[in-house]
């Protein structure tokens, strides 16, 4: 290693800071899908109603590209970071004393909402913050920091939530402990660096130079496959959202169902994510992209085909979830170095995954549509069809287009 590569490798941030600075993130998604319909069943709220307070919560994640502008435009990504913190340890401290009743639903609705936003206010930031300070070469890294931060953060929300609430007469127990956690995750925050960013000029001159930004990603031909590929279902792995659904059809007990959906599955799936990260800093982002997401068809389908017994259940659910953390760390190191570095990182990094938030939905939605058709089998096999059928048109098209600039090393750097 020379002294230059050495040089790179000292400005990098760690990837465990990475980690850290999302945790509250991740907490506070794993707090609204597992520890919060957990309180409110015990409270006797109806399922339908829980649905849509979680449906409700989650919409600052399909949101967040409108305010996302002011991150570019006012405060540091680090004081953004601090103030995301801040917002989920508050509403998750107000989620978990709200008593929960008819009469509470809308505040509790409210909060979730808020909740969320400042999750989207730790996530826009740091997407950005990486996209500044990490060199392309260990984008990878931090991607697959960034991922292991919202996995781990998620099945701390989720799995200690529910221990807090189950073994402590109040919940607001469960809330404490998840705030002060990601408060003390500001620790993190502080020991990021962070370069001085151009604030000069009027507000107006900044917004149309953002604007001017944004259009130079989409006008770009890499920039725009790229857009292109996020709204795709490629890599998502719907399934994983319905295991808890279909696992009597493998007679799986409640037990499996609680490990490969909690400590075990976050466990795989955190080594899927340093794995993708690992991965993505070594071939063109892009091609392992498409690779994970190739892999992932193939587990579907042979979870598909093979025998319903228990512990096929449990191999085929935690290799797919690792194989789903591997595609969510390629996504991450491909979004972070599609962005580049220009003043608004924040912006095109919010916009882009917002549409990558898009294929959750209308792939969760066909997912459970076609297994209440046709069984488990159709619904694994058919996803991992369309998704073969897409991974074949967009490496044909990788290929054929010169503009793209296919490469088998390292990373495509585009610099917008």
């Amino acid at each position: 290693m020379n002294e230059n590569e050495e040089a790179v490798i000292a400005r990098s941030p760690h990837p465990i800071l990475f980690v850290l600075v999302l945790l509250p993130a991740g907490i506070a998604q794993g707090f609204l899908t597992i520890t919060l319909p957990f309180i409110a069943r015990r409270a006797g709220i109806s399922v339908s109603v829980i649905s849509s307070i979680i449906a409700i919560g989650f919409m600052p994640l399909i949101l967040m590209f409108l305010w996302s502008p002011l991150v570019d435009l006012t405060l540091t990504y680090k004081r953004w970071c601090g103030i995301g913190a801040c917002l989920c340890a508050g509403m998750l401290v107000l989620l978990s004393a709200a008593p929960l009743r008819p009469a509470t639903i809308n505040l509790v609705t409210l909060a979730s909402f808020i909740l969320m936003t400042g999750s989207t206010l730790i996530a826009v930031p740091l997407g950005a913050l990486i996209a500044h300070a990490v060199p392309d070469e260990f984008k990878g890294k931090a991607a697959g920091g960034y991922q292991v931060g919202l996995t781990g953060g998620t099945a701390m929300g989720g799995g200690a939530g529910v221990w807090l609430v189950a073994h402590f007469s109040r919940p607001i127990t469960a809330g404490l402990v998840l705030g002060l956690l990601s408060l003390a995750c500001l620790v993190a925050v502080y020991l990021l660096s962070e370069k001085p960013r151009l604030t000069s000029g009027s507000i107006l001159r900044r917004i149309l130079g953002i604007g001017r930004e944004l259009w130079g990603l989409v006008r770009h031909p890499r920039g725009a496959f790229v857009v292109a590929l996020v709204i795709t279902p490629i890599g998502l792995g719907a399934a994983n959202y319905l295991w808890s659904a279909v696992a009597e059809e493998w007679h799986a007990s409640a037990d499996i169902v609680a490990a490969v959906t909690g400590v075990a599955g976050a466990c795989v799936a955190t080594a899927g994510c340093a794995i993708g990260g690992w991965w993505a800093d070594r071939m063109d982002r892009r091609v392992v992209f498409l690779a994970g997401g190739a892999i992932l068809a193939v587990v579907g389908t042979i979870l598909a085909i093979t025998p319903r017994t228990p512990v096929l259940f449990t191999a085929g659910t935690l290799s797919y979830t690792m194989t789903v953390g591997i595609c969510n760390a390629s996504f991450s190191a491909l979004l972070f170095s599609t962005i580049g570095r220009g003043a608004a990182a924040a912006s095109k990094y919010a916009i882009v995954a917002s549409l990558g938030n898009l294929p959750t939905s209308y792939m969760t939605a066909f997912d459970g549509w076609l297994h209440d058709r046709s069984g488990s089998a159709v619904m694994l096999t058919t996803e991992a069809f369309v998704c073969l059928v897409l991974i074949g048109v967009t490496a044909v098209v990788l290929r054929s287009v010169p503009a793209l600039g296919l490469r088998a090393a390292v990373v495509n750097k585009i610099d917008l």
